[in-house]
């Protein structure tokens, strides 16, 4: 995601920075260069095409109340798929089954748009469905999205 944060660019991710002595120069310098993976129109139309999720009308509105512009998408994980048989007997949703085959809620996010410094997951297992289907990620997932970059 943070390939896509960075318009297209590809950058290895490292743990170690720099390793310097302490009389002074470096022993090692991590890091690498970037190498773009993606062309700039497509990333452009996939950034804007993530900001209409945050925004009214989207999936994930609660979101724009952070303060600066978001990009991020909700998605679904179904645990456990509805057998043939069950759907004959008419069931159709996840939400009415047991805790554990209940499906989890994501979003994944990254902000702010015009220099991103922060990209984050949610996965909220075995959603609720008194709160609403999984299907509607965003009201589980991405107000946690939202708290989480707002500090």
């Amino acid at each position: 995601y943070n390939t896509i944060a960075a318009g297209g660019l590809h950058s290895d991710p490292f743990i170690v920075r720099e390793v310097s002595l302490r009389e002074g120069g470096t022993v090692y310098k991590g890091g690498t260069t970037p190498k773009r993976v993606f062309p700039q129109k497509v990333m452009d139309d996939v950034t804007y095409a993530l900001q209409q999720v945050t925004k009214r009308g989207g999936t994930a509105p609660q979101v724009s109340k952070v303060g600066y512009p978001v990009a991020g998408k909700t998605g679904t994980s179904q645990v456990r798929r509805i057998t043939r048989e069950e759907r004959l007997k008419g069931h159709t949703s996840t939400d009415n089954l047991p805790w554990q085959f209940r499906e989890h809620a994501l979003f994944i996010a990254y902000a702010p748009l015009d220099k991103p410094r922060y990209a984050c997951a949610v996965v909220v297992e075995r959603c609720d469905p008194a709160q609403g289907p999984a299907r509607k990620a965003a009201g589980t997932a991405s107000p946690t999205g939202a708290r989480r970059r707002s500090r």
